[in-house]
């Protein structure tokens, strides 16, 4: 009976301890978790509202008084947005970019995967010109005069009018962003690639940047409406050029195959898979 008390004692002792140790993390997140909410929501909307009101007037005055176009100060007002709600508000856990591309010596199209729906906020760490290719945030009546200012171009209008306004941006230089999932990953995988984003940089001559996501699904996954408390990162890959020696159709399914498998190595990496 002694012995056996002596084993069972140790093992009581540590499953306890575990216990209370995974109680108290638990206890510990959900603090966490309940002030972050308190004081983003509130600054979130504040900040926006703030950008909002200043950044049309501000752009309009710099694009008159200097060379640059009056949408290129409509995308640098929104990527300053971009920064300050990934960076400076969450001060516990700001977005970390990792860059591993270098910067661009020319237009480029960022080819990322897609997560949450702050990823898009996230690209505010990114230091560059860029020009979003996107849908439903058009719906959106306070968003929707900014991104026209900012020259972002709506996919539901159709190839021709995308090739165009893409075109166009790229020979200003403006860089562009592209989700070629279509949508959030609902289930943190990534999904298969649509081809014309990597159709726009064989017909345009311009390379893809590979740009992964990670952990943007634990800030804020589909369908939740409250943030959690981790630190996401935005992970800038190698560039990747269309090979010119190949016919179209098939450069275009060589450069989407190579900029997934990028992706989805820097995801596995991470242990997202």
């Amino acid at each position: 009976m002694t012995d056996r008390t002596n084993v069972a004692n140790p093992l009581l002792l540590i499953s306890f301890s575990a216990r209370s140790i995974t109680i108290k993390s638990a206890r510990t997140h959900t603090i966490r978790k309940l002030l972050l909410n308190l004081y983003f929501w509130p600054l979130f909307c504040a900040v926006t509202l703030t950008l909002l009101i200043l950044i049309p007037p501000c752009a309009t005055i710099l694009g008159l008084t200097r060379p640059q176009p009056t949408s290129t100060f409509f995308r640098r007002g929104i990527r300053l947005y971009g920064l300050i709600v990934v960076r400076l508000i969450p001060f516990f856990g700001p977005t970390r970019l990792i860059n591993k591309s270098g910067k661009p010596t020319k237009p480029t199209i960022f080819v990322a995967n897609h997560l949450s729906s702050i990823d898009p906020y996230c690209f505010g760490v990114v230091d560059t010109e860029h020009a979003m290719l996107t849908s439903w945030p058009f719906n959106i009546p306070l968003f929707k005069s900014m991104m026209r200012g900012a020259e972002y171009i709506d996919s539901r209008k159709g190839w021709e009018s995308i090739q165009r306004q893409a075109t166009a941006l790229l020979n200003k230089g403006c860089n562009l962003i592209i989700w070629p999932e279509g949508h959030r990953s609902r289930d943190g995988k990534l999904g298969s690639f649509e081809r014309g984003a990597f159709r726009l940089a064989v017909e345009c001559d311009c390379c893809i940047t590979p740009v992964c996501f990670i952990d943007t699904d634990l800030v804020l996954a589909p369908g939740q409406r409250f943030l959690s408390p981790f630190q996401p990162t935005v992970v800038l890959l190698p560039p990747i050029f269309p090979q010119k020696d190949e016919k179209p159709r098939r450069a275009i399914k060589k450069l989407c195959a190579t900029t997934r498998q990028a992706i989805a190595t820097e995801l596995s990496e991470h242990h997202h898979g």
